[in-house]
Formats: C-alpha cells, structure tokens, sequence
C-alpha cells in the first residue's frame, strides 16, 4: 500500500507542476486558449490510471490501523465530552 501512496504522491506533484506551467504558459500568452484546453485534457486523461490506484489505497483498511483509531476516537470523547463509546 506504501507504494501505491509514494507513487500517487508522486503522480500528483508532477501533475499540478504541469497545471502551474500550463498556466504560466496561457498567462504569459505563449500558447492560446485552445492549446491550453488540449494540453489540460490530455492532463485530465492520464488521470485515471492514477484514480484507480487511490481506490485501491481508500479501500485498504488496516484491522489494527482501525481498531487504533477507534480506540483513541473513544478515548478522546470520554476525556472531553465525558461520554462512554458506542
């Protein structure tokens, strides 16, 4: 699952430093409106190789990561709302 998170880490710094340079390009007037929509799109398009891989990384629970987190949500509603868990 670390991969997965490193690789869209990764995907996603280069995808946004190529949506500033896109932007940069369009507001310097390098490249006009139409260019910047085809070169957009074909960012868009790539993108969803990525989306699939940040499904399976959602759908990845982790028993004990969720029963730490459980534990600890509980935890903190008894010490500030003085409440039993559910």
């Amino acid at each position: 699952m670390l991969n997965h998170l490193n690789d869209i880490y990764e995907y996603y710094a280069k995808y946004y430093d190529n949506i500033e340079r896109l932007w940069f390009d369009f507001d310097a007037n390098r490249i006009t409106e139409e260019q910047a929509m085809v070169r957009f799109y074909d960012l868009k398009a790539n993108e969803s190789d990525t989306n699939k891989a940040i499904g399976e990384a959602v759908r990845y629970t982790s028993g004990i990561l969720t029963k730490k987190a459980e534990q600890h949500s509980n935890d903190f509603f008894t010490r500030n709302f003085n409440t039993a868990p559910l």
